[in-house]
């Protein structure tokens, strides 16, 4: 969904849910929509391709898994 902030910097939304009266958990994600797509993972697309690439132990990105950790924001 796309949304637009306030001049005060502040998102306001409003998500018609099928639970009522409930306490849920929510994952929100803001980024501006000029910034590079990210893959499943949350890195940006090309990151570990770029990355495994300029070691010379990985030049092949197939000999190069990387774990399932949280990117630097």
């Amino acid at each position: 969904m796309r949304a637009h902030t306030t001049r005060q910097g502040r998102l306001l939304l409003d998500l018609p849910t099928s639970l009522e009266d409930s306490d849920v958990d929510v994952t929100v994600t803001v980024q501006s929509p000029n910034e590079a797509p990210r893959d499943s993972l949350g890195w940006p697309i090309g990151f570990w391709q770029r990355f495994a690439g300029s070691m010379p132990d990985f030049r092949d990105i197939e000999d190069f898994a990387p774990e399932e950790t949280e990117p630097l924001r």
